[in-house]
């Protein structure tokens, strides 16, 4: 897989420095296992990284300060193991794996509008964001549209297009809010996109904005 369409070098770096959130992040790394080049981007900004921390000055720190970092890992090992779902299937992103318990075709897909489903994914996304996957069916059109800060859209099945062009499996889409689009579903099968924002779409026209409550995104 040869994907056309790239996180940008400032995403590159944050999730790099660990600074996305899990939704975003799942979304980042979900296209670096497909993508070559941005692995090799990823560890370039982790280099760049360690030798800034190198040349910072150190800083004295609380002498209770490792206790407190053991006591968390040790919380963290004591949660119920999250269930991972074991797949070689080519569709589906190894990062993404550990979210899903089912092949795309055999998801729980609820209705949410003509032409379009969806399911919930359970990565944090702050406090008004969301992580879903999104399955549209082909020749759908959405409407036109902005968002309320960032949203990342991987592709994982089908293709769309919209006025940034045309996006195919493991292409990501990184748009916020000084972007207007409108996906259309373009080939015979559904595309199906793993999808995370960080906060709600703006939908454009009154009708639209009237039925948003009812979508819920």
């Amino acid at each position: 897989m040869n994907p056309n369409h790239h996180p940008g070098a400032s995403l590159i770096l944050a999730y790099a420095s660990g600074s996305l959130s899990e939704g975003l992040g799942l979304v980042v790394a979900s296209h670096m296992s497909l993508c070559k080049q941005c692995q090799e981007n990823v560890r370039d900004a982790e280099m760049i990284g360690g030798a800034f921390l190198e040349e910072m000055a150190p800083k004295k720190i609380k002498n209770d300060i490792l206790d407190n970092i053991l006591n968390q890992i040790d919380a963290i090992a004591q949660e119920e193991p999250v269930f991972s779902y074991q797949s070689d299937d080519p569709e589906i992103p190894q990062p993404l794996c550990d979210y899903l318990n089912s092949s795309l075709d055999d998801l729980n897909w609820k209705f949410l509008a003509p032409g379009l489903r969806h399911i919930p994914v359970s990565a944090k996304a702050g406090k008004n964001g969301t992580v879903r996957m999104f399955k549209i069916a082909p020749g759908t059109t959405l409407p036109v549209h902005t968002h309320s800060g960032t949203e990342l859209s991987l592709v994982l099945r089908g293709s769309y297009c919209d006025e940034f062009g045309r996006f195919q499996p493991g292409d990501i889409a990184d748009v916020d809010q000084s972007d207007f689009h409108q996906p259309i579903a373009d080939t015979d099968q559904d595309c199906i996109c793993l999808i995370a924002t960080e906060g709600p779409t703006v939908f454009q026209g009154v009708l639209n904005r009237m039925l948003q409550p009812l979508f819920g995104i």
